[in-house]
């Protein structure tokens, strides 16, 4: 119970001392720092997009498809075995499921 108290003050440390760093750019910058939130954010989600798309291109390239429906079609025509590849395939249903989650996080912003 100790530790959980613990987690709990040192993470409202690093919400503050965010926080601090956020209104002492805010201030510096001069721009309001809830727009400075919501700018860095989006910034932050596109890069993570970029990343995440780059990984999938490379992936993509890898086996000739263009999504992992198409790399699942490939294990349905068993054209592709799974023993070596399924990591693969995993990765590729995540990224592309990421993606989604930034979209509906970037609408949110705007």
């Amino acid at each position: 119970m100790l530790y959980f108290f613990y987690l709990f003050f040192v993470a409202i440390l690093d919400n503050l001392l965010l926080m601090s760093i956020i209104s002492k750019v805010s201030e510096l910058l001069r721009i309001d720092v809830d727009m400075l939130e919501k700018e860095s954010l989006k910034v932050y989600l596109k890069k993570k997009m970029r990343e995440y798309n780059a990984e999938i291109l490379e992936i993509c390239r890898k086996y000739g498809v263009k999504s992992a429906k198409e790399f699942e079609e490939l294990y349905k025509s068993r054209k592709l075995d799974e023993e070596n590849t399924l990591n693969d395939f995993f990765r590729l249903d995540y990224l592309e499921a990421q993606i989604e989650k930034i979209k509906a996080a970037l609408k949110l912003i705007d």
